[in-house]
């Protein structure tokens, strides 16, 4: 059994579904998981051992990328489990998959059209922890909704992306950085967009509170979190962050 998990998201996104790999060998101690995510993932995700392996995508490829990335996974896995609701993530999980597993969508919705090439939908569940929303897709093929505990890197590998060639190892846990988010009107439809970003002096705060605890600490978010997180790693020092 071939199960990819199709994860095309920020970061921390990512590293949540990845925990899906064990809930699969849990059941199925010989499936083969292998996850799909975007090229600047895969410095984390590959330290994650309990994947087999992880294919790497362009962000924003061309029509013609793209095409040659899709034909590239081409129905090379038993299930595809499509963990967010978007176009690229459906199309490359239509595509890898003789099976899939995604959240349900309406057939009167403008996406209803996906419903032609999806074989299984599981509705989309509010109000608990992101990872058992997530795990909720694993339904169709494991007969059950399991409840599988967060994953994190163990290989000693390397990434350079924001603060210079800093040793995975060197990190105890990763801390998220929050976004409040607010509805605004857009061309007739309602969108989510930044309202207010965790502030300097929250993560300071934070820094400060979890500082006894002689855990280190290694802040992760979107893009524009750096100008938040950059200063305050180089005030708090080595050992700070």
């Amino acid at each position: 059994m071939r199960v990819l998990i199709v994860s095309m998201r920020y970061l921390g996104d990512c590293v949540v579904s990845a925990a899906l790999a064990g809930a699969v060998k849990e059941k199925m101690p010989d499936a083969e998981v292998w996850m799909l995510t975007f090229k600047r993932n895969l410095p984390i995700l590959e330290g994650i051992d309990i994947l087999d392996g992880v294919i790497g995508v362009e962000a924003k490829p061309s029509y013609l990328k793209q095409l040659k990335e899709m034909a590239s996974v081409w129905k090379k896995f038993d299930w595809s489990i499509i963990t967010h609701q978007s176009t690229r993530t459906f199309l490359y999980g239509a595509a890898a998959g003789r099976r899939q597993s995604m959240f349900d969508v309406s057939a009167k919705s403008q996406n209803g059209w996906q419903r032609l090439f999806i074989s299984d939908f599981v509705p989309k569940l509010g109000g608990i922890h992101k990872l058992d929303a997530i795990s909720v897709v694993l339904k169709p093929l494991l007969n059950e909704v399991p409840h599988p505990d967060p994953v994190a890197p163990n290989a000693p590998r390397r990434f350079s992306r924001i603060s210079g060639t800093v040793p995975l190892s060197y990190f105890t846990f990763v801390l998220s950085i929050p976004t409040k988010m607010r509805p605004i009107p857009g061309g007739g439809r309602w969108a989510k967009k930044p309202l207010r970003r965790a502030s300097a002096s929250y993560l300071r705060a934070v820094v400060r509170t979890t500082r006894p605890s002689r855990l280190r600490r290694s802040p992760m978010g979107g893009p524009r979190s750096t100008s938040v997180t950059i200063p305050v790693a180089s005030r708090s020092g080595r050992r700070g962050l």
